[in-house]
């Protein structure tokens, strides 16, 4: 687990945020909710890896590729799972506040 951690990181610095956050607009259900996966995994490593209180260097980068504007669109996804999980990491990463400017 500890080597996937490392494989993560190093993905993030390569720039796979940005590529999944520009998937999330694909037609294909499948591709969506592989990024969202991967999108909340990065946040989840960024929420690990923040012991100072900071904002999370990595809902930082997803901000930066117009992600959470790709996200807030998918709460209206005709897919129940992509709803679902779309919501899920809103309500984790963000305020509601910060959503409403993004959107």
């Amino acid at each position: 687990m500890g080597n996937f951690k490392c494989h993560r990181g190093y993905l993030v610095e390569q720039g796979c945020t940005k590529l999944l956050c520009d998937l999330l607009v694909c037609p294909d259900v499948m591709i969506i909710s592989v990024c969202l996966d991967g999108l909340e995994n990065i946040l989840k490593a960024g929420e690990a890896a923040n012991n100072t209180g900071d904002v999370n260097c990595y809902r930082q980068l997803i901000e930066d590729a117009k992600g959470v504007k790709k996200i807030g669109n998918l709460q209206e996804h005709e897919s129940v799972e992509i709803y679902k999980k779309a919501l899920k990491i809103l309500e984790t990463y963000w305020r509601v506040e910060d959503v409403e400017i993004w959107l």
